[in-house]
């Protein structure tokens, strides 16, 4: 299982979204307008984390664990919609052309990154496919 480097990458991605809560990438004191963003970014990024958890243990089932780590990068791509929503929305002081303050970009720093391991880790998975497949031509 750890020998691959998919697990590699999933673990941290799982590790970062795991971590996004406690780092401050969520927020606990949204405004009245914004109290929708609590819950449905902390519930994307939660199913992002059991997700990709779930797809570390799914080694022996290479088309399944690319399910999943699929699933994962859509709940992860959901989270950062809902945050670019909720700060274009939010209309606070200091706000950019795009709608992000300077703390706002912080909040979607940690699921981006963990979007990008998911999208190394789905690589690693197809390459595996391809190794097996080109195996099995030989024999």
């Amino acid at each position: 299982m750890i020998q691959r480097i998919q697990t590699v990458y999933l673990a941290v991605a799982a590790l970062l979204l795991g971590a996004a809560p406690f780092a401050g990438a969520i927020d606990t004191q949204p405004a009245s307008a914004l109290s929708w963003f609590v819950p449905g970014v902390g519930l994307t990024v939660a199913l992002a984390f059991v997700a990709a958890v779930v797809s570390i243990f799914l080694f022996s089932n290479r088309r399944r664990q690319r399910l999943v780590v699929i699933l994962s990068q859509f709940f992860v791509v959901l989270a950062v919609g809902i945050g670019f929503a909720a700060r274009k929305t939010a209309g606070a002081a200091g706000v950019d052309s795009i709608g992000l303050t300077s703390e706002g970009w912080a909040v979607l720093a940690f699921p981006a990154v963990a979007y990008v391991l998911l999208w190394l880790a789905r690589r690693a998975i197809d390459k595996d496919t391809e190794l097996v497949r080109s195996m099995d031509r030989i024999r």
